[in-house]
């Protein structure tokens, strides 16, 4: 069978006989009628249903069948597919502006719409939406809605909502509206003037319908009303523009005088959904007082200032309190050059002390070779990364604290037992990971630091944390805005430094107790010495102190074991290559010899070799297992979207003004 219209058909089984299945083709709709439905003239394809189908075919007519008797039973029309709202023109939209000044000399617009739809005669509207934008060049308009009637002058019953930056108004009621109906919209704006410095005007550059719209206009006509101080103020440059946003189409702009001054009217034929018209009127600069713009706003000029603030004051809040009441112990105040290392403390428990973990171990190594404990071996031939070993000799040379630190380091602490210190060895890294951190507890175990208790760090990195909010949220309104501000660019910046400087400082320090500060002291007194001239260092050694403290007579051999014995403390203090040199020259020049350090060339070149030394594993720096990580708008158109150039002396388009919007079908 074939009709004029095309559609698709589905013919049941035969035992449904006399059932068969519309589907009409409408975009997103799919509708099934039964035959005695389908209307003369329409076109559809029959389509048979393949045999393997045909029982659940059977049982969809049957189920339609008796669908479609208890329908004919019952009383009650069947219910249509709804119609789209939307499927309507608007036989025209005229819009009068009554545009002036406030006692400020700021635009005011008095602005009165128009708008006659023409509804089908179905049942498919109950009036229409419009949006109205609420700003203009980023300024807000203080949109007031005065009234809603139609063309009689009887109110119109509205609602009124709000939505990304649009007063969006909807017409009517329940009731559905048919055929031609008019629509009388009243509102008032403000600040709707652009001082454009392309055109050296000031302008009234305004979206008559908007390009919001989804309807066709038969026309759009704009009548912008002025008194006789305005017209006066007239630059004589009108434009009108007509088209898509961004087209450039002209159309007239006519001049006529009434009774109040003067009346400028553009109209424009047969636009099509999405069109609209444009006018740009310019008046001379200074005519109306322009708004504070968005650059002038607190958001920009005040809260960024707030906010750094805020931050500052946090960061030296914690500063301040670090320093002046969470400091370290002041100890005695005065440095006393020392020239023996300190009974009391390992050099790796020293280093923890004074903050320095990193060259802890590669000095605690020196120091166990230096006393004859154990012994360093190069090997030339190895690679860089594991050319060192240390090998034990004898433990009992050392304290009971050393023995634990070498026994953590040698798992099998007896003579011959050999290290080998492969930067590489993740194994190795993992086991002196562990020693560094037994060490800093000892620090705090052993009464050299305290470690403190107050919470209020927590509380102020939290506060830092929680300008991040304003700090962002301040900086997109500019973005938005176009809003150029330095102080806005160093806003975010601003806010992460302080808070990076609040993280750093966040935990409380384990601060230096009397003891603590006391073993500081004696250890910046060694660093005097370690930095002092040779001779100097031997006028200490002779001094009556230094005679009671080491040895009445002073020889070269005892020379060369005290410096051994504060070489791994002249690596504590960074200046190691310093001491190795002169230490060097000592074994170059007499009969002692580096035995705790095997190396090619012997003592002629120790120096270079301890060199070598440092450099490889001084800084520390060994391989650890890596640790596993866990797995785990509106349609609308024409809001702000004004341009940033005038269009009264021409090079102006469609859309580019205030004003506009768009709107719909309900």
């Amino acid at each position: 069978m074939v009709y004029p219209r095309e559609d698709s058909l589905g013919q049941d089984s035969p035992g449904a006989a006399g059932v068969l299945c519309l589907m009409r083709g409408t975009p997103g709709r799919v509708a099934r009628y039964p035959l005695d439905m389908i209307e003369p003239g329409e076109t559809m394809t029959h389509r048979q249903i393949l045999p393997r189908r045909r029982a659940l075919a059977a049982a969809l007519a049957t189920a339609l069948t008796l669908a479609g008797a208890s329908a004919a039973s019952a009383s009650a029309p069947a219910a249509s597919v709804p119609a789209d709202a939307s499927d309507f023109t608007f036989d025209s939209f005229t819009v009068d502006y009554d545009l002036g000044r406030d006692a400020d000399g700021r635009a005011t617009l008095r602005t009165v719409e128009t708008i006659v739809a023409d509804f089908p005669a179905g049942d498919q509207n109950r009036g229409i939406v419009r949006a109205i934008p609420d700003s203009y060049r980023y300024v807000d308009m203080d949109v007031q809605v005065i009234s809603v009637t139609d063309e009689t002058g009887a109110p119109v019953p509205y609602e009124t909502s709000s939505r990304d930056d649009f007063t969006e108004l909807a017409f009517g009621t329940d009731d559905f509206v048919h055929g031609r109906t008019t629509y009388v919209l009243e509102y008032t704006q403000r600040d709707v003037i652009g001082d454009f410095a392309d055109t050296a005007a000031e302008e009234f550059y305004w979206d008559v319908n908007g390009t919001g719209w989804a309807q066709p206009f038969g026309s759009v006509t704009a009548r912008l009303h002025l008194d006789e101080d305005l017209t006066a103020a007239l630059t004589g440059e009108a434009a009108c523009y007509v088209g898509y946003y961004g087209g450039d189409a002209t159309c007239a702009v006519e001049t006529s005088t009434d009774a109040a001054g003067s009346v400028l009217t553009s109209t424009s034929q047969n636009l099509v959904s999405g069109q609209n018209m444009s006018v740009a009127i310019g008046f001379v600069p200074g005519t109306f007082t322009q708004p504070p713009g968005p650059e002038e706003s607190w958001i920009v000029t005040v809260a960024p200032w707030l906010i750094l603030g805020f931050a500052a004051f946090f960061v030296l809040m914690l500063l301040g309190l670090r320093t002046f009441v969470w400091r370290d112990a002041r100890g005695r105040g005065t440095i006393v050059v020392q020239y023996t290392p300190p009974e009391e403390l390992s050099v790796m428990l020293a280093a923890a002390m004074l903050g320095k973990k990193k060259v802890g171990l590669p000095a605690q190594v020196i120091s166990f070779a230096v006393t004859r404990a154990a012994r360093l071996v190069e090997s030339p031939s190895e690679p860089a990364s594991r050319r060192y070993a240390l090998e034990v000799v004898d433990t009992h040379r050392l304290s009971s604290a050393d023995r634990q630190i070498l026994a953590a380091l040698v798992p099998k602490l007896k003579g011959g037992a050999r290290l080998r210190l492969d930067t590489a060895d993740p194994k190795l890294g993992d086991r002196l990971e562990r020693l560094r951190g037994s060490i800093s507890d000892e620090v705090t175990s052993s009464g050299y630091r305290a470690r403190g208790t107050s919470r209020i760090p927590t509380y102020l990195a939290l506060a830092g944390a929680l300008l991040l909010a304003p700090a962002w949220l301040v900086t997109r309104w500019a973005g938005q805005n176009e809003v150029s501000s330095t102080l806005v660019g160093w806003l975010m910046p601003g806010t992460i430094l302080a808070l990076v400087l609040l993280g750093v400082m966040y935990q409380m320090p384990h601060r230096l107790t009397e003891k603590g500060a006391a073993n500081r002291d004696y250890l910046l007194g060694l660093r005097d010495y370690l930095a002092l001239a040779e001779a100097d260092r031997i006028r200490v050694l002779q001094s009556p102190e230094g005679a009671e403290r080491v040895a009445a007579t002073i020889d070269t051999d005892l020379i060369v074991k005290l410096h051994e014995k504060l070489l791994p403390w002249a690596m504590l203090w960074g200046v190691e290559r310093e001491w190795a040199r002169e230490l060097g020259t000592y074994y170059d020049t007499t009969d002692a010899s580096p035995d705790w350090f095997s190396g090619a060339g012997g003592a002629a070149m120790f120096s270079q070799n301890f060199t070598g030394f440092a450099g490889s594993i001084g800084t520390g720096s060994f391989a650890t297992t890596p640790s596993e990580s866990s797995s785990s708008g509106s349609s609308w158109s024409g809001s702000d979207g004004s341009s940033s150039s005038g269009g009264s002396s021409g090079g102006g388009f469609s859309g580019g003004g205030g004003g506009g919007g768009g709107g719909d079908g309900r």
